[in-house]
């Protein structure tokens, strides 16, 4: 893990710092996450992966909210890994303390869950080369040097210190 951890650059590890203590400060009872439309495998690893990471860190009612359904090869790996990944209806942001945005670079892949950006805060967890997201961002997580959000999750879970576990690994 401290080959890991050395390898990523300094900035990003002062990201991983300020998004623990954002999520730790905040205050937050109730966290939302959601991805782009159509998730792939990335965003729903990461989306699995965060929720567990939020639940970690704090003491808050932890949803997931999606555009559209997975991608049917989202379906596929959760099938095959007997996992389910439930989405709450999207009117179910007005509730949220904090939006979570992950593997998603534009508010155009969010369907209409878009709309919903002016009126909460969010962090946005993303690894694409351009992320328009992060202007309007409490918080950007962004690395486009790395070829998944799921990698950065993990470096994530590697620099708190946390097992990611078996059944997200």
């Amino acid at each position: 893990m401290s080959y890991l951890l050395s390898l990523l650059k300094s900035e990003l590890l002062d990201l991983f710092k300020h998004f623990r203590d954002h999520l730790v400060k905040g205050n937050y009872r109730k966290v939302c996450l959601t991805a782009h439309n159509n998730a792939d495998p990335d965003a729903v690893a990461s989306l699995i992966a965060i929720k567990e990471l939020v639940k970690k860190l704090i003491n808050a009612d932890v949803e997931v909210t999606l555009p559209t359904q997975v991608s049917a090869i989202s379906k596929q790996v959760l099938s095959n890994l007997n996992m389910t990944l439930e989405s709450s209806p999207i009117d179910s942001l007005h509730s949220c303390d904090l939006l979570i945005i992950i593997d998603t670079s534009s508010s155009q892949q969010l369907g209409e869950i878009a709309r919903y950006l002016r009126g909460v805060k969010y962090v946005v967890v993303d690894h694409h080369d351009i992320n328009r997201l992060c202007e309007g961002a409490e918080l950007c997580v962004y690395d486009p040097s790395r070829k998944s959000t799921s990698e950065i999750v993990t470096s994530i879970y590697a620099y708190l210190g946390l097992n990611i576990g078996k059944e997200l690994s």
